[in-house]
C-alpha cells in the first residue's frame, strides 16, 4: 500500500497529530476544557449519527438482493484491497447533485452514494461507478474517518485541515486507479462529477485540462486552498501522471499568485512586528509555500527546492548553506525537490544543482524513504544516472528493505532495470516480504520488468 500513499498524507497526519495530542491533553485537564470538547466533540457527533439515522432510515441499502451487480463487485473490491467486512452502501436522493461519501455509524462502516451518481448503472458507466465505490473504499481502508477524530483540534488551525484532506483525496484516487484498473474509467468518474453523467462523454478532458492549468488567478488558488478537495482537473492530471501517462499539461502557481503570497503575509509581519526593515520582512515572508508548511527545522535551501528556485538554491549554496541538512522529518533539500514529483514533474536542474553541491541521494527520511528509490521507483532514468556516477552502493536498501532495483520494478520501465542491472544492481537481494526483483514483477503484474529479470539471469 505504501506506493499508493500520497507522500503529503502521511506528513500532514504526522504534523497535525503533534498538535492535536498536546491540545486534547491541555483541554482535559481544565475544567472550561472538557465544556469545550463537549460543544465541539460530541455535540457535532450527535447531529451526524441523526443524520446517518435518517440515510439508514430512508435509504436504499445495496445487498446481494439488491442491486446485486453493485454490490457483487463491492464485495471483489472488499476483497482486492483487504477489507475485511463489507460496508453497509446506502443510496439516498440527492436533487440533482452528483456525489459520495464514506463514513461510520458507531462501530459500523458506511458509504452512502446519491441516487443521480448511482444511476451511472443504468447509463452504461458501470467501470466509472465502480472507481467512485473504491475511491470511498479507499477512505475506509486508509481509516480516514477514525483518524478524523484524533486531529480534530490540528483542524482549528486555517488551511491545515483542509491541506490534509487534499493530500487523502490523491491517495484513494490513487488506490481507486490502482484497484480499478480503468484509467480512463477513473478520469469520466471525476469529470462526471463535475458536469454530469450526460455530458462527460462529449469533453474532451485533455482540452480540458489545459483550460484549467491556465487558470492561474490568485483566487483560483485561494479556493482551492480553503477546500477539503483538490480541483477535479488536477485530480485527473494527478492521476493520469501516477498512472504513467504522458501529458503536456503543467498546473504550476501563476507569478501573480506568488506575488500576492508574498505580499500578505509581509504586510502581517509589518503590522505585528513593526521594526523589520522592508527589505528583511519580505525576505522573510518567503517562507510561505504552498508546497510546503514552514517549521523551524526547515532552511531557505528546503522552500527553494521544494519551489523550483534554482536561482535562489544557487545563491544559499554559494553562502555555503549545508545541502544535506535534515529537517525533523529526515527531509533534505534533496527530499523536497524529488518529492514535488507529486505535483509536478522532477526538476531536473534543481537537482542537479544539489548533486553538484554533494547532496546525498542515499540519506533516509524518518520513514526510511530515500530520494534515490523515488527517483528509481519513477524511472527517471537520466537522474538515476547521475547519482550512479556519484559512486553511491547501487545495493543499498532504504528504511522498508527495498533495494534500487526492487524499487525500480515498480516503475514498470524496463530501461531503468536495465540500467542498475548494468551498473551492478544485485537481482538476488530480497525485500521484507522476501521476494526478490523478479518475483515482485511476477506476482504484482510487471511482465516487461520480469522479462528483462529473466533474460538477464540467463546470463
Amino acid at each position: 500500500m505504501r506506493e499508493l500513499i500520497h507522500r503529503k498524507e502521511s506528513f500532514y497526519f504526522k504534523l497535525l497529530l503533534a498538535i492535536s495530542i498536546p491540545t486534547y491533553a491541555v483541554l482535559a485537564f481544565s475544567g472550561i476544557g472538557i465544556l469545550i470538547l463537549l460543544l465541539l466533540g460530541i455535540i457535532p457527533l450527535l447531529f451526524h449519527w441523526i443524520s446517518m439515522g435518517m440515510i439508514r432510515g430512508n435509504g436504499v441499502k445495496v445487498t446481494a438482493q439488491q442491486f446485486p451487480d453493485a454490490y457483487e463487485r463491492a464485495v471483489q473490491l472488499c476483497g482486492k484491497m483487504g477489507i475485511a467486512s463489507v460496508p453497509d452502501i446506502y443510496i439516498i436522493q440527492s436533487g440533482g447533485f452528483l456525489n459520495a461519501f464514506a463514513t461510520r455509524f458507531f462501530r459500523k462502516n458506511m458509504i452512502v452514494l446519491y441516487a443521480e451518481v448511482f444511476e451511472l448503472i443504468r447509463e452504461n458507466a458501470k467501470p466509472e461507478l465502480e472507481y467512485i465505490i473504491a475511491h470511498e473504499l479507499a477512505h475506509i481502508k486508509r481509516n480516514h474517518i477514525v483518524k478524523h477524530m484524533l486531529i480534530l483540534p490540528g483542524n482549528w488551525i486555517p488551511f491545515l485541515g483542509e491541506a490534509y484532506s487534499r493530500a487523502c483525496e490523491y491517495t484513494c484516487d490513487q488506490m481507486a486507479l490502482h484497484y480499478t484498473e480503468n484509467r480512463q474509467a477513473a478520469a469520466n468518474a471525476l469529470t462526471i462529477l463535475t458536469v454530469g453523467k450526460s455530458l462527460y462523454q462529449h469533453v474532451d478532458i485533455e482540452q480540458h485540462l489545459k483550460e484549467s492549468s491556465q487558470e492561474a488567478n490568485f483566487f483560483v488558488w485561494f479556493a482551492e486552498k480553503v477546500s477539503t478537495h483538490p480541483a477535479t482537473p488536477k485530480r485527473i492530471h494527478h492521476l493520469s501522471i501516477f498512472s504513467g501517462g504522458e501529458t503536456n499539461v503543467l498546473f504550476k502557481m501563476s507569478r501573480q499568485t506568488k506575488a500576492v503570497l508574498a505580499f500578505l503575509p509581509l504586510m502581517f509581519v509589518l503590522v505585528a512586528a513593526g521594526v523589520y526593515s522592508g527589505g528583511k520582512l519580505f525576505k522573510d515572508s518567503s517562507l510561505y509555500s504552498d508546497f510546503v508548511l514552514a517549521s523551524e527545522e526547515t532552511t531557505l535551501l528546503m522552500l527553494a527546492a521544494s519551489e523550483g528556485d534554482v536561482e535562489k538554491a544557487e545563491e544559499l549554496l554559494k553562502e555555503g548553506t549545508d545541502v544535506n541538512v535534515a529537517d525533523a522529518s529526515g527531509w533534505t533539500a534533496f527530499h523536497y525537490s524529488v518529492y514535488s514529483y507529486n505535483e509536478e514533474e522532477l526538476n531536473k536542474d534543481m537537482l542537479t544543482l544539489l548533486l553538484q553541491h554533494g547532496a546525498n541521494p542515499m540519506q533516509e527520511d524518518s520513514e526510511g524513504d530515500t530520494p534515490a528509490h523515488i527517483i528509481a521507483s519513477n524511472g527517471e532514468n537520466e537522474l538515476l544516472t547521475m547519482i550512479l556516477k556519484k559512486g553511491i552502493d547501487v545495493n543499498a536498501v532504504n528504511g522498508y528493505g527495498d533495494s534500487l532495483l526492487i524499487s525500480a520494478v515498480y516503475s514498470d520501465n524496463p530501461e531503468t532495470v536495465k540500467l542498475l542491472l548494468e551498473a551492478g544492481a544485485d537481482p538476488n537481494i530480497k525485500d521484507a516480504g522476501d521476494r526478490t526483483a523478479l518475483q515482485i514483477a511476477k506476482e504484482d503484474g510487471y511482465p516487461k520488468i520480469e522479462k528483462v529479470l529473466k533474460e538477464y539471469k540467463k546470463k
